[in-house]
């Protein structure tokens, strides 16, 4: 049976099949591992479920996927018209009513500044299996996989405010200044330490190596300030805006942080007055950008600091968020009463 899709050999796993146009379409609205791999998940159990009866194309599926999450705020083929176990046929015009929406305009024009993230991941990549990263020397590949993996899990929505998070840090941090910001873990997802770090009149190698040991005591006092963290990810960069300069990069395992380790951080913390008086602040990363600056349509993947049902909601119309954006819109920006739904994150 060519060209079947399923359990065509239980023992190996479900089976896949795209043709060369739904390929295009899939790798070009899921760019990233992360989105990729939760499509075919959820494509899987929907198949599995019994419930599908046909489709007119791959990108009629991606289309109602694209365009629903479930009560836990993932996307998911959800059909709120249907009941109990009626079976759906899905016919032409879902994916063509999706891209034509003003809400993917929006979405793509938002995810334009999430591809420095990209590019840094590729800059990393390149030196590292060129055998020309600085630091460390001669070390394998393997030894610079953790950190990478880490920074290509992030699916798009979330490389948008990581990309933010750092390309602001350096355009607002003076030549001679040294600044920081985290950017906290987020469910699977690790806890990020960006370094602005000046250089002044030592060597290239001194500067390098002190940079690179000043990070990572960021990243250790930083298990501090963001106790869910299983992961941390550090990231150090000359400040201000320049076409010429290096980066380093370090990924701490704090899975399992014992008292020791807590101990250690805090004396890092009290000599060097490290991550001290943090200014924080929260920000929502809607993944359908509305044409009201700070709305979060609902129905929509969004990170976003935690915000109670009774908190002021963060678009600063001064009602309660239940009241407000946590009650108001459906993914295409019309009102609906489904249950919000939100991907957590912090930025410290």
């Amino acid at each position: 049976m060519p060209f079947s899709v399923g359990h065509v050999c239980p023992e190996r796993g479900f089976v896949h099949v795209f043709d060369d146009t739904s390929l295009q379409i899939l790798f070009s609205a899921l760019d990233t591992i992360s989105d990729f791999i939760d499509y075919l998940v959820k494509k899987e159990t929907f198949i599995e479920s019994g419930r599908l009866c046909n489709a007119a194309g791959e990108e009629e599926l991606l289309g109602v996927y694209l365009r629903e999450t479930n009560q836990q705020g993932e996307h998911d083929f959800v059909f709120r018209q249907a009941r109990g176990e009626e079976v759906i046929l899905l016919g032409e015009g879902f994916w063509d009513t999706f891209t034509k929406s003003v809400q993917r305009r929006r979405q793509v024009e938002a995810n334009r500044i999430s591809y420095a993230w990209d590019r840094l991941i590729e800059k990393f990549a390149h030196h590292i299996t060129n055998g020309t990263s600085y630091y460390p020397r001669g070390q394998p590949v393997g030894h610079h996989e953790q950190a990478l993996r880490a920074m290509a899990r992030e699916p798009r929505t979330r490389r948008r405010l990581l990309a933010r998070g750092i390309i602001d840090l350096l355009e607002n941090t003076h030549g001679s200044r040294r600044r920081a910001r985290i950017i906290s873990s987020d469910r699977n997802l690790p806890c990020y330490v960006f370094l602005a770090f000046p250089r002044a009149d030592e060597p290239y190698s001194e500067y390098r190596d002190q940079r690179r040991t000043v990070l990572e005591a960021y990243c250790r006092v930083a298990k501090l300030i963001d106790k869910r963290a299983t992961e941390i990810v550090g990231i150090a960069t000359e400040p201000g805006v320049s076409d010429d300069r290096s980066e380093d990069h370090i990924v701490l395992d704090v899975s399992e942080w014992t008292a020791e380790q807590q101990a250690a951080a805090k004396e890092i913390q009290a000599e060097t007055g490290i991550l001290m008086n943090l200014r924080q602040t929260t920000g929502v990363e809607p993944e359908y950008p509305t044409a009201d600056e700070g709305k979060t349509p609902r129905g929509t993947v969004a990170y976003r600091s935690k915000i109670g049902r009774n908190d002021p909601c963060p678009c600063a119309s001064g009602r309660k968020y239940k009241r407000c954006c946590g009650n108001r819109y459906d993914l295409h920006g019309f009102p609906r009463n489904d249950s919000a739904a939100d991907h957590r994150g912090r930025i410290p």
